[in-house]
């Protein structure tokens, strides 16, 4: 009966060892698994400035690309080259229109007036009428401070 006794007692202490390991356990996983969700949440905020810090800079880039066919089509306006000035302008367009995807709404409105100024000046270049070069320098100039 005391050989019993000692296993029982053996066997029980065994049982209360396991348990006492699973809880530590359970304990240690269960801090791991909030250091990882913390750690997820961290990046995703992360990864959103990122994403934002690069659609910005994509933005900053098409701006200076319409600028640049703009600024072109002012020259080719100056040279009398109406042929090339047209295209210029047509793709300074299409940039703009382009940008105006992805932009937000308060930029969408600001750029269809852009666009829709750069098409008048196209008319006006087609039909070879000179103030189309001061429209093109007004259209620059609010490219700039649409930028900044």
């Amino acid at each position: 009966m005391l050989g019993i006794f000692k296993v029982l007692l053996g066997v029980g202490f065994l049982a209360l060892v396991f348990g006492f390991g699973y809880l530590w356990g359970s304990q240690k996983s269960y801090s791991v698994q909030t250091t990882l969700n913390n750690m997820r949440s961290e990046l995703t905020s992360k990864i959103e400035v990122l994403e934002q810090g690069l659609r910005r800079t994509r933005t900053r880039i098409e701006l200076m690309n319409a600028r640049n066919h703009l600024v072109t089509a002012q020259t080719a306006v100056q040279n009398r080259n109406f042929g090339q000035a047209k295209q210029e302008l047509e793709s300074a367009r299409k940039v703009m229109l382009k940008m105006a995807e992805t932009a937000d709404p308060q930029q969408k409105q600001e750029l269809s007036v852009l666009t829709s100024a750069v098409q008048d000046i196209q008319k006006q270049v087609s039909q070879r009428h000179p103030p189309a070069r001061l429209g093109v320098e007004e259209v620059i100039r609010a490219l700039d401070k649409f930028s900044s």
